[in-house]
């Protein structure tokens, strides 16, 4: 049974769009999932944990990988703040909880932007019609939110509180005085 190995989180910067004929395959050339975790062969099943590892990889911050963690692995691994690799276990995978990650990964694409028919988003074999329910209610959450953020940041602009804010980088550097020498040893 396949696992596989999450490096560090980091977020990509969503790819610009692509004008490419839409299809069913991801940038790899393989069809995506969309049946039953439990109706596919082995070999599905691995070019599916593939497939998601890349995903969420490339395309997930590190709250989505972390909810990821907790649903593979409910009582899993403890995590520690300076970890930076997780072990992703697919052995315990079940149609449950491979369509609640697919809906996570559709919910963090459309929130950031991303079209479920772009080839580039890695995961176009979700469904994308808005009869259903679920994408229904997950297009709304967004709307909220864009609505959300959009006051908040007229309300900043008005406050004129973070009109002259600055953004400072600062370096340390060790000087020759800060370096500490055991001279009674």
């Amino acid at each position: 049974n396949p696992s596989s190995l999450l490096p560090a989180p980091q977020r990509s910067a969503p790819s610009s769009p692509k004008n490419r004929a839409k299809s069913r395959t991801n940038n790899h050339g393989r069809q995506l999932p969309t049946k039953l975790w439990s109706k596919m062969t082995c070999d599905e099943q691995t070019s599916a944990t593939e497939e998601l590892t890349r995903i969420i990889n490339e395309q997930l911050g590190r709250r989505e990988q972390l909810e990821i963690i907790r649903i593979l692995q409910p009582d899993g691994p403890q995590l520690l703040p300076y970890q930076t690799e997780f072990d992703l276990d697919f052995t315990a995978m079940n149609d449950d909880k491979h369509r609640r990650i697919k809906n996570i990964i559709k919910f963090n694409l459309i929130s950031n932007g991303g079209s479920m028919n772009d080839e580039s988003d890695g995961y176009s074999s979700l469904s994308s019609n808005n009869s259903d329910p679920l994408s229904q209610r997950i297009e709304k959450a967004f709307k909220l939110r864009q609505r959300k953020e959009q006051r908040q940041a007229a309300k900043e602009h008005r406050s004129g509180l973070f009109n002259a804010q600055h953004h400072q980088v600062l370096e340390l550097t060790k000087c020759d005085e800060d370096i500490e020498v055991d001279i009674l040893s």
